[in-house]
This record gives C-alpha cells, structure tokens and sequence, in this order.
C-alpha cells in the first residue's frame, strides 16, 4: 500500500505524493525547489524510522518549541518529527511557512518529515494538487534542475569526427 505524503515548497501549492517505500521519499521530493517539508499521517513514521541510514528520528515537538529547532541542522539525513500540532492554520504558517523560511535563511536544501493527525493529513490532501498538476505549473529551474550542470549543446558526428557532410544531389533532366 502507498505512502501518501502532501509536500510543501514555497510559492509553490501543496502536492500530493505517494510513494511505495520511505527510500523512495528523496527521489519524490527532489524533483521539487529545496527546502521541502513533507506531512504524512503520524502513523506512517514507524516505517521511516526503519530506515535510520536516511532518516533521523526527532521525537515530539513540544508545546513551546518551533519545528526549525528540532528540523534544522541535522546533516545528510532527513530528519522526521511528530508535529504535534492541534490547529490546522497554526501548523501550515506558523509550522511549516516558519520552518522553510528558515531553512532556506540557513542556506539549507533539506527535506523535511513532519507526522500529523489523520484529521489534519486529510486537510492538506485535499488541499493539494496532484504531481501532474504541478508539473504543469513549475518553473523551469527547479528542483533537480537548478543545481545539475546543463547538458552540453548536441553536435553532429560530422562536426565531432572532421568529416565533411555529403550533399545529395540529383540528376536533372
């Protein structure tokens, strides 16, 4: 069964993902502009946390504590946390808005793992638009694209090799 996640980028709308295995998160999210956090339903921690090479477990946000200082700084890893949030808005600009802003004031290009309620997933899920949607709305420079080097312009084997290209002609009459 897939891994439904909703995934944030700034200005960009919510996406929704899926995925078949948590190793499969960064492939997902890479396509997209970093920093990116990710919501999915606090249940499906457990199966991330399987994978301590890619992931970090942060535990539990406190009451008083933003998600930036348990999130931030972390290294290779993609730290995941139990949000803990009771209020829908709370989470989406005081949570999430926060913690990108100050990624990206960091300089960081992070991916982000926050579990939510059942309740506040399926806010998000329905908030979000599908990845097909999306691709039809990102700009071009993003994700994977902003940080690989262009591919080199195409040359003719003619122009690689030397050889001089031959000219058909026809026989008039």
């Amino acid at each position: 069964m897939p891994i439904q996640c909703v995934l944030f980028c700034r200005d960009m709308p919510p996406i929704q993902i899926a995925i078949e295995t948590p190793a499969e998160l960064p492939e997902a999210v890479g396509l997209w502009p970093l920093p990116a956090a990710v919501l999915a339903r606090i249940e499906s921690l457990e199966e991330f946390g399987k994978c301590a090479k890619l992931f970090k477990d942060r535990g539990k946000k406190g009451e008083h504590t933003g998600l930036s200082e348990y999130l931030l700084g972390q290294g290779n890893c993609i730290p995941f946390i139990d949000a803990n949030y009771t209020d829908y808005g709370r989470l989406i600009q005081q949570g999430i808005g926060l913690l990108l802003a100050n990624a990206e004031k960091a300089g960081e290009q992070g991916i982000y793992l926050l579990g939510v309620s059942g309740e506040h997933f399926l806010k998000s899920w329905n908030d979000a638009i599908t990845e097909d949607d999306a691709l039809q709305l990102a700009p071009k420079g993003s994700g994977l694209s902003a940080v690989l080097p262009p591919l080199r312009e195409r040359r003719s084997f003619a122009s690689i090799s030397g050889a001089t290209p031959r000219h058909i002609t026809r026989s008039g009459n």
